[in-house]
């Protein structure tokens, strides 16, 4: 399943060796210099200590950007357990559930396009479903959705509806069709809008509304409307690259299963991400250079707003301040809409604690993590294509690295 950071569910190490670092070439003043990013890297995931061999990794890429501009790159390692091939700048990474920002920032340009209501309820969204929907569902809203305060359950075991999910072999929209006419039927774990409860389905269910309000699938409606604006080009969906690669070369990444030199590249395919239906709630995959220019984005959002290039729509200073804030309710959360929230002292100004936002992902073979700081207009992110403590652990500490040059600190954790 995937993971939220704040909630530390991160799943099996999938570590693996890391030999050579590439180092991109970047036009922005960098707060360290690239070599020694790389460098910095190299060591986080190949350790020189025999005794922390299962903590080898098979590679990492990291980024920081400040108002919009990138002001650290660099990546390490390789592509996959036994390929010489080095990670490359342009490379691409599965970023597992930090999917659920992007999925919640399109809501927001929906709301305020006036196509959706945050307090749409899901009788209203699933009008042919209402007659068979739990009662106690009727009137949960879009909102719950996107805060994970709907009642819908953490995993989808019941009624064996994640193996069915896994065997399905209809459209990923379809998919999502049967989650909602399986889930909604079933009683809320909770009252929708009295407590917490990460949950993936929330998400996908989310997706699905935004497919019948518009008549595109979300995959279609997320790339058309979210990315393409952003100018992000190499977003897809489930594991990067092609399945057999041309010769020896490994096109992309690839993710890991089990722990230590052990660990098994898992080639891109249906056993390499979770079920296409939950794409909303986190399977997407892009560069991190096409991240950054999402997490920029809600790095000024609540000052600037964002006008799409060609003028048509655009997403509020107040719509990005409410997808950044806890809803006010007892759920006893500080999960805001797709992101953790909370204060660190490097995110500030004046030698103040500032606002952060933050997320993780993963899908059991890859981590990544991102950090936001409004205040200051910075972002940080990093992925390892593994998974478990040990990716955990080099990814945060890769992004303390770019905190500590961005903000002069001396945080041995962004945590």
């Amino acid at each position: 399943m995937l993971t939220h950071a704040l909630l530390a569910l991160c799943l099996a190490a999938t570590p693996a060796p890391a030999p050579a670092a590439s180092s991109p070439a970047t036009d922005a003043p960098l707060i360290i210099p690239t070599p020694d990013l790389a460098d910095f890297l190299s060591g986080l995931i190949s350790p020189t200590d025999p005794a922390k061999q299962a903590d080898l990794l098979p590679g990492i890429t990291a980024l920081a950007v400040r108002n919009g501009q990138i002001i650290a790159r660099a990546s390490a390692g390789v592509r996959a357990l036994g390929s010489p091939d080095p990670i490359a700048p342009t490379d691409l990474w599965h970023i597992g559930s930090c999917t659920k920002a992007m999925t919640a920032t399109l809501f927001a340009l929906l709301v305020d396009r006036d196509t959706l209501r945050w307090d749409l309820t899901l009788a209203e969204a699933f009008p042919d479903l209402a007659p068979t929907m739990h009662p106690d569902f009727k009137s949960a809203t879009l909102e719950h959705l996107l805060t994970n305060r709907a009642g819908l359950p953490s995993n989808l075991d019941q009624g064996d509806l994640w193996a069915k999910l896994w065997q399905h072999r209809g459209t990923p929209r379809q998919g999502r069709e049967l989650l909602a006419s399986t889930v909604l039927t079933q009683k809320p774990q909770s009252t929708p809008g009295t407590a917490f409860l990460y949950s993936n389905a929330s998400f996908a269910l989310a997706g699905h509304i935004a497919e019948r309000a518009t008549g595109s699938t979300f995959e279609d409606l997320i790339t058309a409307e979210l990315f393409r604006p952003l100018g992000i080009t190499s977003a897809g969906f489930g594991a990067p690259g092609a399945p057999n690669p041309t010769g020896n070369t490994i096109d992309q990444p690839r993710g890991h299963e089990g722990v230590g030199p052990a660990a098994k590249p898992v080639p891109p395919g249906p056993e390499a991400d979770n079920p296409p239906a939950i794409a909303p709630a986190g399977t997407v995959h892009l560069s991190a250079e096409d991240w950054s220019k999402f997490l920029a984005l809600h790095a000024r959002g609540e000052r600037d707003g964002w006008t799409n290039p060609d003028g048509s729509f655009r997403i509020r200073p107040e719509t990005f301040r409410k997808l950044h804030t806890p809803p006010a309710d007892n759920a006893g959360s500080d999960y805001a809409f797709g992101w953790g929230s909370g204060t660190r002292p490097w995110a500030g100004t004046d030698g103040k604690p500032g606002r952060i936002l933050t997320h993780a992902g993963s899908n059991t073979m890859w981590f990544a993590v991102a950090w936001v700081a409004p205040q200051t207009g910075e972002a940080f992110l990093a992925c390892v294509n593994a998974a478990g403590p040990a990716a955990t652990r080099a990814a945060d500490a890769a992004v303390a690295r770019m905190v500590r040059a961005a903000r002069g600190t001396h945080a041995d954790s962004a945590r």
